[in-house]
């Protein structure tokens, strides 16, 4: 058996990857909830893929099929969306309620299997859920620290108007109701 080639500097710890990048200008993004995430969808994807191979293993796979089913789909969505996760940029709020959707459909099939004594599903459904949280973090660390001061414009021409209309790129014009 031949040994592994070396990494050359790659290291599969996503922490060190992130620190070895440049600083960021950005400070939208919360780096623990993101390596957070990151970790937990590498280890939902090999338990969902290691969990469809054992419910495919089961006397009668006949009821398990859209367990399966939503486990392969889950590991394939958790495994497209870690790469994403690693990159440089803020994630998208869409790619991350994504990830999210199917690991909460997966969880929630997996721990209804759960509950009639399938050890794999518990697994798979504790993972998954893991995942979950770990991507609402992420989610809500994004939201917070979104939201910057903006200026608020008013309409001084009536005290109930809250209309504006933009009359060049740079100028606002007073609204036109009365």
């Amino acid at each position: 058996m031949r040994a592994a080639p070396p990494t050359r500097g790659r290291t599969r710890d996503p922490r060190r990857r992130r620190a070895r990048h440049p600083p960021r200008r950005s400070r939208r993004l919360d780096r623990d909830a993101l390596v957070a995430c990151i970790e937990a969808c590498s280890s939902c994807a090999q338990t969902c893929t290691a969990g469809a191979d054992a419910r495919l293993g089961e006397e009668s796979v006949a009821h398990l099929v859209a367990c399966v089913r939503l486990d392969a789909d889950c590991a394939d969505v958790v495994a497209a969306t870690r790469p994403v996760l690693c990159r440089r940029t803020v994630p998208d709020r869409a790619v991350l309620r994504s990830l999210l959707d199917a690991c909460a459909s997966c969880g929630a099939e997996c721990a209804w299997h759960a509950e009639r004594g399938l050890e794999h599903c518990r697994v798979c459904a504790e993972e998954c859920r893991r995942c979950e949280i770990a991507c609402r973090e992420l989610l809500a660390s994004l939201s917070r620290r979104r939201r910057v001061p903006r200026r608020q414009w008013t309409c001084t021409s009536s005290p109930t108007c809250r209309v504006l209309k933009k009359a060049t790129a740079s100028s606002w014009a007073r609204c036109t109701q009365p």
